[in-house]
């Protein structure tokens, strides 16, 4: 099996990369960005596996004009900050996607970390809540996916952030909700062929 490449925002420097050495992976796009669907005729004659990783609240409605240019960090820190979404891609440029030969895996609903967890559940953040939190956003992640993208089921999942919270959101997505493609840390980051 190929070894697997971790996307994130598209930039110049990214596209400079020779098509030749990226066909050597599995290519994996996180988090939705429009960048991402911008570019995707450059990667989409590669001959190689791609996957974009989408995380469905996370989406836009296309009521502002997306942004292009901006990192992956920034787009989180505007869509929890602001409830800013025009870094990221439509529904119907993730069905675009779909059917032009990609393949659309999970990312979670919204995209949490940890820390974020705080303010959604009550009490203390204890083991059994994050179980419960993790197990009720993939839930609405994979009901999303069946109603939006007509796929009642998924083969592949990233977790967000590569966070697996020491193993319980494995056991989660393999053992509840049976997707067996996982990835996350193990990925390299395309960063380190520039």
């Amino acid at each position: 099996m190929k070894p697997v490449l971790c996307i994130h925002e598209v930039t110049p420097a990214i596209l400079g990369i020779p098509k030749e050495t990226l066909e050597q992976y599995v290519l994996t796009f996180d988090d939705g960005l429009y960048s991402q669907y911008l570019h995707w005729e450059h990667f989409s004659d590669i001959p190689t596996t791609k996957i974009f990783f989408i995380s469905p609240a996370q989406l836009t409605e296309g009521l502002r004009p997306q942004i292009p240019n901006i990192t992956s960090s920034l787009a989180h820190a505007n869509f929890f900050g602001e409830g800013d979404t025009s870094a990221f891609m439509t529904k119907k440029q993730v069905q675009k996607l779909k059917l032009h030969g990609a393949i659309i895996g999970g990312h979670s609903f919204q995209h949490y970390r940890e820390q974020n967890l705080v303010t959604d559940v009550k009490g203390p953040i204890t083991l059994e809540a994050k179980f419960r939190f993790l197990k009720e956003d993939t839930q609405k992640m994979l009901d999303w996916f069946a109603k939006e993208l007509h796929m009642p089921e998924i083969e592949h999942f990233c977790f967000p952030y590569n966070n697996e919270y020491k193993g319980l959101y494995p056991s989660i997505i393999k053992g509840l909700f049976n997707i067996r493609n996982v990835y996350g840390q193990e990925r390299i980051s395309v960063e380190a062929l520039l």
